[in-house]
């Protein structure tokens, strides 16, 4: 007897075969409404993707949705050690990307008028 998955399950299933197929994109994010096992299926690929020996980075929106995260993942491995981190601190960590200190200033807009009654 196998297990069935559901259309959601399937859905994400080929959603993370095709970013894993598809050496031009950097980022993944799960496809699926609540409830739908999508923390267990990252927690597969983030031990597939080390057994590749390729990094990954599990970030979430916000601080508490972190903590989730990383509690959730601890309830299905066991393990405490699963680093999780927001979006906002990984886009803003320097080296993920370059920062041009040689670049010209945005060209400053005009000011909108103000009225004088407040």
């Amino acid at each position: 007897m196998g297990i069935s998955a559901t259309p959601e399950q399937v859905g994400a299933l080929a959603a993370i075969k095709s970013f894993l197929l598809d050496e031009t994109l950097d980022a993944f994010i799960p496809p699926g409404s609540a409830g739908t096992d999508k923390t267990t299926l990252i927690v597969g690929l983030v031990d597939q993707l080390e057994g590749m020996n390729l990094s990954s980075a599990l970030l979430a929106p916000t601080g508490r949705a972190t903590c989730i995260l990383r509690n959730t993942i601890r309830q299905i491995t066991g393990e405490g050690d699963r680093s999780v981190s927001t979006i906002h601190k990984a886009l803003y960590a320097t080296h993920w990307f370059d920062i041009n200190v040689d670049a010209e200033p945005p060209v400053s807009r005009r000011p909108l008028p103000v009225s004088a009654q407040g």
